[in-house]
């Protein structure tokens, strides 16, 4: 009877409790229906979890507030104009708007862990100290090796081999010592200033995230370039995989070939018109260094400088260097490419050899030579 009494007080408690929770959330529905519920209480919190999280460097919330978001049907704590300070206590990046999400199994523990941070409406400065020292948002990114400017592609590639190590360690890095799974922003702008704050680049409307995924870290960004570097739409996207890999992503939109070929000491009147589209992708292993570099255009109608000047419309170029091999394969579509048009193959071996001449294999299914103009009268 005793134990039975006891089972009956255990439910009723049960009950109760249920009841009461039941009742909290109803409260709280209808207290977020009215708008968002100022958590102030917790705002020193919140940004003491995140200056912990940058190595203590400051970040600074204007306001908290929980939330109901009728999009994904959660609650959300926001918060308000969130500011990232440098090593020095300067601003470096703010955001207009921020939804946390926290840790509920450190929360339990009493420890507020951020997991979560979407960004919206905001600007970021990337700031160069010295021709090797860089800073993103005042967060130091991996010291680039000293060393002078690459003049040959086979330099370039031992420059690469030797600058992505680090930048991979980095990331394997903040990998295991940072408890952030996710950091997405929208309506971004990124500031490129050299070591005289002088503004070099803007790439406004930027969106992009880091993230965990099953087999690493994501790293990706997309904006619209304006200034010396970037004349159109950029995009990046690099995979750190968790067997020391990496796997890198950079494309443009509507980028002029002219400007992009006086980056690189061409004529710029060489590339008459020829708007282009480009992406290059590019895989890196620690143990073997740069395994495979792919570049891929296409390119609208204009003039480029071989063989005396060719005119070009709808060209489709896509080059791709296996550095273990030493080999070039590039293969190309075009509507007009001077007399051809159609579709050809070529493979290239020894491309970093130095040699004067190369061996190259040539192959066509669809190619099509249009000499009209060579041979529209007879020869005499």
């Amino acid at each position: 009877m005793v134990r039975q009494t006891a089972s009956l007080i255990f439910l009723e408690i049960l009950g109760g409790l249920i009841l009461l929770v039941l009742v909290a959330a109803g409260l709280l529905a209808a207290r977020l229906y009215s708008g968002p519920m100022d958590l102030s209480m917790f705002k020193d919190d919140l940004e003491n979890a995140m200056t912990e999280a940058r190595d203590g460097r400051e970040v600074r919330l204007g306001g908290v507030q929980l939330e109901w978001s009728a999009q994904d049907k959660r609650l959300h704590i926001s918060g308000s104009r969130l500011q990232m300070m440098d090593t020095k206590g300067n601003l470096s990046a703010e955001a207009d708007h921020a939804n946390i999400v926290l840790s509920g199994s450190s929360l339990v523990l009493g420890k507020i862990e951020v997991l979560r941070l979407d960004l919206e409406g905001g600007w970021v400065n990337i700031d160069q100290e010295s021709p090797t020292i860089w800073f993103i948002g005042g967060e130091p990114l991996p010291e680039i090796p000293a060393g002078k400017l690459p003049e040959t592609p086979q330099e370039w590639l031992q420059r690469a081999n030797q600058v992505l190590p680090p930048i991979l360690e980095a990331l394997k890095e903040g990998e295991q010592n940072y408890a952030l799974e996710y950091l997405g922003f929208t309506g971004f702008e990124f500031r490129l200033r050299d070591s005289n704050q002088q503004p070099v680049l803007d790439v406004t409307d930027s969106t992009g995230r880091i993230s965990r995924e099953e087999d690493g870290i994501l790293v990706s960004a997309a904006g619209t370039g304006a200034g010396a570097a970037c004349r159109g739409a950029c995009g990046h996207r690099t995979l750190v995989q968790q067997e020391d890999r990496l796997h890198a992503e950079f494309a443009v939109a509507d980028w002029p070939l002219a400007d992009l070929a006086a980056r690189f000491g061409a004529e710029v009147d060489a590339f008459e018109g020829l708007p282009a589209s480009a992406d290059v992708t590019l895989d890196f292993a620690r143990a073997t260094g740069i395994s495979e570099i792919a570049f891929h255009s296409n390119m609208g109608e204009g003039r480029v400088p071989f063989a005396g000047g060719l005119d070009v419309e709808g060209l489709d170029v896509t080059a791709t260097y296996l550095a273990n091999d030493d080999t070039m394969r590039i293969d190309l579509t075009g509507e007009k490419v001077g007399p051809a048009s159609g579709q050809a193959s070529m493979t290239l071996k020894n491309v970093l050899q130095g040699q004067m001449a190369h061996e190259f294999e040539l192959k066509s299914e669809n190619l099509i030579l249009d000499l009209t103009p060579v041979f529209q009268a007879p020869l005499s």
